[in-house]
């Protein structure tokens, strides 16, 4: 039998996997026979020589997980006498993974869809269906997290549900003098996260500041923070080009200077003064009432987005 799985979403898809092989290893013990191969690193000749077996999670049990197939014709010419045999063979599970798949492989996969016993496709995640994954993932973990955490992980998008699950751990270790309590609204706490991604992920900054304007948070009390945090990704920046730590006389707390750091690694330190700079223009604006913060928010990430 036949497992076929595949979609944009590796994260969930590479879980369901892992799923399967827990499964088979709990119920098979010392006497599984269980083989994993990547078809663009090895060699699918050795398939062969695992066709048939006994029915599954029974005495001689077979679990064959090949990876990576449809990327190319050759690959899948030499596994698909191995796929037809084992079609309707229930002494032997075949799961088949892979991601997005498109283009002349589209057509293999429509083969291997054909013969599979069962086919689950991982679309990606949005609205809905995205923030009800993060709170199962969240309860699956123990995390405890805030109203404004899930907006904040949903805002991330369910494009990478890899950087969601990154952003959730960090989250999990996140110390106690950052974390949402009595001294700071829900608000405050997704008003800090927009400042950790703002240099780093400006499209997922985009969605965070839409959250909370959305919300009615302050837009100039926005403005300000992210200047802060602006002068500290400057600050930052020069450190890591001078090889040198940042000076404690900036009074940066070391976590935070943990996140800048690898927030701004992928920036110049030309683009990251243009970044600043843009806050400073916008605050003459703003002042003198040429602009809005609102609209000098969207153009400063914008033209991150666009920098990128």
């Amino acid at each position: 039998m036949i497992y076929l799985l595949y979609g944009v979403d590796t994260y969930r898809s590479r879980a369901k996997v892992r799923e399967i092989i827990g499964a088979y290893r709990a119920k098979a013990g010392t006497g599984g026979d269980f083989s994993r191969f990547d078809a663009e690193e090895d060699d699918l000749s050795r398939l062969a020589s695992r066709a048939g077996g006994a029915s599954l999670f029974g005495g001689g049990k077979n679990l064959v997980v090949i990876e990576r197939l449809f990327g190319s014709a050759r690959h899948y010419a030499t596994a698909r006498d191995f796929l037809t045999r084992n079609a309707g063979d229930t002494g032997t599970l075949v799961v088949v993974w892979d991601g997005v798949v498109g283009g002349e492989a589209k057509k293999t996969l429509a083969e291997t869809e054909a013969l599979a016993t069962k086919t689950q496709v991982f679309d990606k995640l949005t609205g809905d269906k995205l923030l009800r994954w993060i709170k199962k993932e969240s309860t699956t973990r123990g995390y405890a997290l805030s109203v404004a955490q899930m907006a904040y992980l949903a805002a991330i998008g369910g494009d990478d549900l890899w950087a969601v699950h990154n952003a959730m751990e960090k989250m999990a270790v996140e110390p106690p003098e950052t974390r949402t309590d009595n001294r700071r609204t829900a608000a405050d706490a997704t008003v800090f996260q927009l400042g950790d991604v703002l240099f780093g992920h400006p499209k997922t900054a985009l969605g965070l500041l839409s959250a909370l304007l959305a919300q009615g948070e302050d837009e100039m009390r926005i403005f300000s923070y992210l200047v802060g945090a602006g002068r500290t990704a400057l600050v930052v920046r020069s450190a890591l080009d001078a090889e040198r730590p940042v000076s404690p006389a900036h009074r940066i707390h070391p976590f935070v200077l943990k996140k800048t750091a690898t927030a701004v690694r992928g920036l110049t330190m030309r683009e990251t003064v243009r970044r600043l700079a843009l806050f400073w223009d916008a605050d003459v604006k703003i002042k003198t009432g040429l602009s809005g913060p609102v609209d000098a928010l969207y153009r400063i990430i914008v033209s991150a987005m666009i920098s990128r």
